[in-house]
């Protein structure tokens, strides 16, 4: 294999892959509209969650 996407290594916020890349889209417009605050739910293990703290932290 050649060209492999490895999306796990894209972030300084840890391991991000699919949920930073989904992030993407959520956070600048929620920062469009003035949110102060972001909602999301996961299971006690999710990385999507840790990541929307992560990103939250680095945002706030």
């Amino acid at each position: 294999m050649e060209n492999a996407k490895r999306e796990h290594c894209n972030s300084g916020l840890a391991f991000g892959g699919n949920k930073l890349r989904k992030l993407e889209y959520i956070i600048p417009d929620a920062i469009a509209s003035n949110a102060d605050t972001l909602v999301t739910i996961g299971g006690v293990q999710s990385n999507h969650t840790r990541m929307v703290a992560a990103v939250a932290g680095k945002i706030a």
